[in-house]
């Protein structure tokens, strides 16, 4: 691979075709790099696939399926524009898959840019004066798999380092942008129906390749969708009150209201409840229980802590006489064997009767256990 070169340019030079499409050519390569090894590939904007139910004379349903306008970004840095809405051909489905696709299957539907060298065009000097191409168009086709063909899109190969983008005149490779998939009725040659992510896979959309993102402003905002859209959730890095980290719903203006934030300082302020690892260190639960009954656990403990030894229980039980008549029972037993409470009295009878007592069940849960405070 030859290093980057590019061209220059003197005053009185005469300009060959090899100057002046040298500069085009590194113009394009640069580009290309710059979305391939700093952006990842995918739909950059529209695109959708998008179902129109339509129906024969006959009376059987269909759908007639338009890819909206819009511009992706190919594995080799190639930007494809789609500058207006396109309906997809059931003519090259048929070609394609027909006859040998079920009607439930989902079938993908792909992308692909390349270039097209114009036809010559003849010259002024007459018929046989031709002269060459003076255009070549950055074009796109919209094609069809087999079911399960979008499971290959990984294994596309990667250009060299250097390589400007694919689908040149004289570049044999096609890279596929997957848009969506396709349902097929054979029996009318006619979609079914169409979906973006109908089983789990669907689109990728460009994104950025990068290990630090830095804002001007002074706050670094992560969104799921654009700020106009009301109740979709947001994460806020802000310098405001000495910096702090949001997670909240955004409204229609794209304002995040914040329902987790934490401080600088290294503060948890939660609306809701914090809940899963459990916090090293000692937990209580207490109460009152009777004869047999078996203590609960405090609130994020399990029991597979405790077979484990991560959690060690500490249970101290006391008689309870505040609800008898009379005088004071005599106290039998009042132990708990593990979490299960033993508690019995002796009635004036010399009867053995259940009782009840107070009860703290202490867990303490070791660094290995949980997670430090």
């Amino acid at each position: 691979m030859e290093t980057m070169t590019r061209p220059t340019f003197y005053e009185g030079q005469i300009l060959a075709p090899g100057d002046l499409n040298g500069s085009l050519s590194y113009a394009r390569g640069g580009l290309a790099r710059h979305e391939r090894y700093l952006h990842t590939s995918g739909i950059a904007t529209g695109l959708e696939l998008v179902p129109e139910p339509r129906a024969l004379p006959s009376g059987e349903a269909y759908v007639a399926v338009t890819v909206s306008a819009g511009m992706a970004i190919d594995a080799s840095g190639r930007q494809i524009v789609v500058p207006v809405d396109e309906q997809l051909s059931d003519g090259l489905f048929a070609l394609v898959n027909g006859g040998r696709t079920r009607p439930d299957e989902w079938c993908p539907v792909f992308l692909v840019g390349h270039d097209e060298q114009l036809p010559p065009a003849a010259g002024l000097g007459g018929a046989c004066d031709v002269a060459p191409p003076p255009r070549v168009t950055e074009t796109f086709e919209l094609t069809f798999g087999r079911a399960g063909e979008e499971q290959e899109l990984l294994d596309q190969p990667a250009p060299e380092v250097g390589d400007g983008p694919g689908g040149g005149v004289a570049d044999g490779g096609r890279l596929k942008i997957l848009l969506g998939f396709v349902q097929w009725n054979d029996a009318i040659s006619k979609f079914g129906d169409a979906k973006a992510r109908p089983e789990g896979t669907g689109p990728a959309y460009a994104g950025a390749s990068a290990d630090a993102v830095v804002a001007r402003g002074g706050e670094l905002m992560l969104r799921s969708r654009p700020p106009t859209e009301s109740g979709k959730p947001a994460v806020v890095i802000t310098e405001a009150a000495g910096g702090e980290l949001w997670f909240g719903l955004q409204d229609a203006k794209g304002t995040v209201k914040p329902v987790f934030r934490v401080t600088a300082g290294g503060d948890v302020i939660a609306d809701g409840k914090i809940q899963g690892a459990v916090i090293a260190g000692v937990h209580v639960e207490s109460g009152i229980a009777t004869d047999g009954a078996q203590l609960p656990l405090p609130n994020g403990i399990t029991q597979a802590q405790v077979d484990a030894g991560q959690a060690v229980l500490h249970v101290h039980v006391t008689p309870r006489f505040d609800d008898l008549a009379g005088a004071p029972p005599t106290v039998l037993v009042c132990v708990a064997d593990g979490r299960r409470v033993r508690c019995r009295f002796q009635d004036g009878a010399g009867n053995s009767v259940p009782g009840r007592c107070d009860y703290t069940l202490l867990a303490n849960v070791s660094s290995e256990g949980g997670s430090s405070s």
